[in-house]
């Protein structure tokens, strides 16, 4: 990932340090915004989306380590760095162990910055690229590889699920069983060849009218 498809929030609430750590990484090609404190920066993230965010531990209102954790609990991983004059072994270990990707002490030189903050963005590539790969082997597990629906264990599964669900909340479960007629006449005629470009294209019009279906919870 190259510096200026980077994207990364600065949090602190001394506007001196603020514009220092800004300049840095502006010069480094990094695309960066600036907040004053933890609820401005949480407010910035929903629109910005950064990768990565720089934040100091002691603020007025959310300190650093309480928007670390509140980050935690979101679906999509933000890289999280520390960035405090603080450096008692405690807090530097509850900071990492909230899950804090790294802790830079004040005064912090340049260099050192911008090397913490690469390695972080590294490794937040890597953890990005194991999610993709472990989300499509669950859907090579799941789904048929010719239609891309899911397959007859999944089906058993979600069906036992769901009937689970309706008995908990009172509710009805319904399903509905497709057959596709003189399929065998399709594979006799032409090929097995054209015979799975129909089923691919049967599986595209059911997932199509999934998506497009308003009934849904």
């Amino acid at each position: 990932m190259k510096p200026n498809d980077v994207k990364i929030l600065a949090v602190d609430d001394d506007e001196d340090t603020l514009e220092v750590i800004y300049e840095a990484l502006v010069q480094n090609g990094y695309c960066v915004e600036k907040a004053m404190n933890a609820d401005e920066a949480i407010n910035k993230m929903k629109s910005f989306k950064p990768d990565l965010v720089l934040t100091d531990h002691d603020m007025p209102g959310l300190s650093g380590l309480e928007m670390l954790r509140d980050l935690r609990l979101q679906k999509n991983y933000t890289t999280v760095i520390i960035v405090s004059a603080r450096g008692e072994s405690s807090l530097v270990a509850q900071a990492l162990r909230a899950g804090a990707d790294d802790y830079i002490r004040k005064p912090f030189r340049f260099e050192e910055l911008i090397a913490r903050v690469e390695v972080s963005l590294r490794i937040n590539s890597l953890h990005k690229d194991l999610k993709s790969a472990n989300e499509q082997l669950q859907d090579m597990v799941e789904k048929d590889y010719l239609t891309g629906l899911y397959n007859m264990r999944s089906m058993y599964d979600k069906i036992d699920f769901e009937l689970k669900r309706g008995k908990r909340f009172d509710r009805t479960v319904s399903a509905i069983m497709m057959d596709m007629d003189h399929f065998k006449t399709v594979n006799d005629t032409n090929d097995h060849l054209f015979g799975s470009f129909v089923l691919q294209e049967v599986g595209e019009i059911i997932k199509k009218w999934n998506k497009e279906d308003k009934y849904t919870d």
